[in-house]
């Protein structure tokens, strides 16, 4: 998996390619004697779950690849100054945000790519609230739940912001206005958000750690683990993990 992981930080690899790593893989874990293939005893997709989920760690190389161009994209929506960012917002998405940037149908393979990254990075980013000017309550996820949502209810207007439902000129929320848009649940949630009294900018951070940065590791697990339709879940097996972990 180490010989790879320079391709994969900066090009998606096509899924043939992808199975065929994973093949490579599994013949040199299971082993072979006099040229014939030994047995796989599990199936490899179990082998690819957690340690602390009772699997052996082993990477899915396709969702591996997107967990690493997602910290690409991660870069590139942290650091709108950096010449790359540049660069690829005055090809591609001069006039809109790069959460909202399309493909196209003439973009390099280098574009394609991170933009296939970021379709993991949104599954799990959040919005850290700065001026709440540029957060629309209805469709940006702001609320801390894992993965972080917008707010639900009955949209009375789209394209109302957090800072709206703050007193004017204080960033502390307004009752009257906080209790007639929300729900009482989502209340609750932004109620335990901080707001900053002194950030000029709405900014995203990722909660799947500890000091909110993104990392390969995180995205691999929100990757494998979060929005997976119930077929495609992999169960982990009937075991003491604990005793595992210990052996």
């Amino acid at each position: 998996m180490a010989l790879l992981v320079y391709s994969m930080n900066c090009f998606l690899l096509p899924t043939t390619i992808c199975n065929e790593i994973t093949q490579v893989i599994s013949r040199f874990w299971w082993g072979e004697e006099n040229g014939k293939r030994k047995i796989p005893w599990i199936a490899w997709n179990r082998q690819t779950l957690p340690k602390k989920e009772g699997g052996l760690d082993f990477k899915d190389p396709e969702a591996f690849n997107r967990a690493l161009l997602a910290k690409q994209a991660w870069r590139l929506l942290r650091n709108p100054s950096i010449l790359l960012s540049r660069l690829y917002k005055g090809l591609y998405h001069p006039t809109t945000s790069y959460l909202k940037a399309e493909t196209g149908n003439a973009a390099s393979y280098g574009w394609i790519s991170i933009q296939e990254g970021k379709q993991p990075l949104q599954q799990g980013i959040q919005v850290r609230l700065g001026n709440g000017k540029s957060t629309r309550i209805w469709e940006d996820p702001w609320l801390p739940t894992l993965p972080p949502r917008p707010a639900n209810g009955p949209i009375l207007d789209r394209n109302i912001k957090v800072a709206d439902l703050w007193f004017e000129n204080h960033r502390e929320w307004d009752p009257k206005i906080f209790e007639g848009v929300l729900n009482p649940e989502d209340q609750l949630l932004a109620k335990q958000l901080y707001l900053s009294q002194h950030a000029e900018q709405d900014t995203y951070e990722w909660p799947y750690i500890h000091h909110a940065n993104y990392t390969v590791r995180s995205g691999y697990w929100v990757a494998t683990h979060v929005d997976i339709q119930e077929d495609d879940a992999i169960q982990p097996p009937n075991r003491n993990v604990d005793l595992k972990q210990k052996i």
